[in-house]
C-alpha cells in the first residue's frame, strides 16, 4: 500500500513485438470491490443505521425520564424529525473519531452530542436561566450519543453490551431524577 492506495497491475493488449506493457493505476479499494472496502462500507453504514434508528428514541427517553416517561409513545413520531439532524451530526463525529481507542471515541462523541443539543437549546431558549433545563438539554444529546457510539464499536460482545446498555439507561434515569428532585427542592 502506498498512502492508502493499492497499485494494481493491468496489462494492455500485446504490442506488435508481443510484449505486454504493464499499466499501473492508483485505484483505491473502494473502486475495485475489494474486501477491505466492503468491510469499511459495512462499518460506516452500520454506524449510520445505529445513530438513525436509536438516537431519536433514546433522546426522547432521556427527555421524558424526569416525568416517568409520560407521553413517550405519543411523542415518538415527533422524535425522529426533531432529532435526526443531531443524530447524523454525532454519527459524523463518531466516524471521524473511529480510528481512536473506543473510550476516546465514546467521550468525544458524547461531548459532541452534548454541545450540539446544548447549543440548539441555548439558541431556541435565548440562553439558559436555570440549571435543570441546561442539564437536560445537554443530557438529551450526550446520553444517546454515548450509547450509539458504544453500540457502533467493531468489537461486540452481545451479552456484555446488553448489560452495559441497561446500566447506561439506569444511570441516565438516576441523573435525570436527581436533577429533577434538586430543581423541585429549589422551587
Amino acid at each position: 500500500m502506498n498512502g492508502g492506495m493499492q497499485h494494481y497491475s493491468l496489462s494492455r493488449p500485446p504490442t506488435t513485438n508481443g510484449s505486454a506493457v504493464p499499466l499501473r493505476t492508483n485505484l483505491p479499494t473502494a473502486f475495485t470491490g475489494g474486501h477491505i472496502a466492503g468491510r469499511l462500507l459495512e462499518v460506516r453504514m452500520r454506524r449510520l443505521l445505529i445513530f438513525t434508528a436509536l438516537y431519536p428514541p433514546l433522546a426522547l427517553a432521556v427527555f421524558t425520564a424526569p416525568d416517568g416517561f409520560k407521553n413517550f409513545l405519543d411523542w415518538l413520531a415527533y422524535a425522529y424529525p426533531a432529532a435526526i439532524i443531531p443524530a447524523w451530526l454525532t454519527a459524523g463525529m463518531n466516524w471521524k473519531l473511529s480510528e481512536k481507542p473506543t473510550y476516546l471515541r465514546i467521550v468525544g462523541t458524547t461531548f459532541a452530542g452534548a454541545v450540539i443539543t446544548g447549543s440548539i437549546a441555548f439558541f431556541l431558549w435565548d440562553g439558559f436561566r436555570e440549571f435543570f433545563p441546561a442539564l437536560m438539554a445537554t443530557l438529551v444529546g450526550a446520553i444517546p450519543a454515548a450509547v450509539c457510539s458504544w453500540l457502533s464499536s467493531e468489537k461486540q460482545n452481545g451479552r456484555a453490551q446488553c448489560v452495559e446498555l441497561i446500566n447506561w439507561i439506569w444511570f441516565a434515569g438516576a441523573i435525570a431524577s436527581a436533577a429533577n428532585s434538586a430543581s423541585r427542592c429549589e422551587a
